[in-house]
């Protein structure tokens, strides 16, 4: 019998040989969830070390039951952790670790890709061509790089590296982030906006890299695509609900602004009947920015790195919640 016990909740990858792998170097055995309600969760969870979670909501009844068993640690497969309820977990002793630095450079790369896909109308002009037209005609006036505003709403990790490859071809690059101290905007070289509404009035290209908080949902709804210029775009690489789907669906429709890219939407997958999907001047992503065959090897081993470090030596190498240190 194996020292270590891991619940593997889901995982859209629909395999776990590399955790695997990884975590027998501590005797530690990983057995695969067969559900993600929360009976399920509890019963097949409470037993273990450590679990390991995608996308499975793991409720303050969950962490409850699992504060009564052996479970210390919980690493989620990703950047954010909001399906995770802390507060709950901090309660009961059990650490929460994430993978807050991998893939950084592939959503940077696929927001810019996003970025200027929709700004030089890519999809409007390839479906074009398929259907046999051939016009050097843009839907709308297309501009120079080097004359729009590239503005961040938020420059994180993520942000910062976008920022570097907006810079590199030429825009005007703009942020507003009010954790962010004026020394760094300085650093970055990029011009800081006071205010979310001040930076939507001034965006050609208006990028989405803010965490999701209770502060932060449906911050760009319709009174922000009303300041926005009716030539703008909007991109979004972060967290769906930071943007009201129902008003970005209200503004592509009624010309508030001019296009947008998105790789995350509020509401995953979109009914097919989404206006999003049926837009020329809309590129929808399926939630892949993260995606390189570099970035998912790191972030395999990382969850499973922070399981076996919380085990064996108290503390994972990403802690999300400290004050969970203090012993069950």
């Amino acid at each position: 019998m194996a020292r270590y016990k891991v619940l593997y909740t889901d995982s859209g990858i629909g395999d776990i040989s590399v955790e695997s792998e990884f975590l027998k170097q501590i005797d530690a055995e990983v057995i695969m969830g067969s559900g993600t309600d929360e009976e399920t969760l509890i019963r097949e969870g409470k037993d273990c070390d450590g679990v390991m979670v995608e996308y499975a909501m793991v409720t303050k009844k969950v962490l409850d039951s699992w504060g009564e068993g052996k479970v210390k640690i919980i690493s989620r497969q990703g950047i954010g952790y909001n399906n995770i309820d802390v507060d709950a977990a901090t309660e009961n002793h059990i650490m929460v670790a994430n993978v807050p630095d991998y893939c950084l450079d592939e959503v940077a790369d696929h927001t810019l890709t996003l970025s200027l896909c929709v700004s030089r109308e890519i999809k409007s002009f390839n479906e074009r061509v398929n259907r046999g037209e051939w016009e050097e005609k843009s839907i709308r006036p297309i501009h120079r790089f080097g004359s729009q505003n590239f503005c961040l709403f938020g420059i994180g990790n993520i942000g910062r590296k976008v920022v570097a490859r907006a810079q590199a071809f030429g825009f005007n690059v703009f942020a507003y982030d009010p954790f962010v101290q004026d020394e760094e905007f300085k650093k970055l070289c990029v011009k800081k906006a006071g205010s979310l509404e001040e930076l939507a009035g001034i965006a050609d290209i208006l990028s989405i890299h803010a965490p999701l908080t209770d502060k932060t949902k449906h911050a760009i709804n319709l009174d922000i695509f009303k300041l926005m210029k009716k030539s703008s775009i909007i991109v979004n690489t972060s967290r769906g609900p930071l943007i009201k789907e129902e008003d970005l669906e209200y503004a592509i429709r009624n010309d508030l602004i001019a296009g947008a890219g998105l790789d995350v939407l509020e509401n995953e997958p979109p009914s097919k009947k989404s206006v999003l999907l049926s837009c020329s001047n809309v590129i929808v992503t399926p939630h892949v920015a993260f995606y390189s065959e570099e970035a998912e090897a790191e972030l395999r081993m990382r969850i499973a790195e922070n399981i076996a470090l919380a085990l064996t030596e108290g503390k994972p190498r990403s802690l999300v919640n400290k004050k969970a240190l203090i012993a069950k």
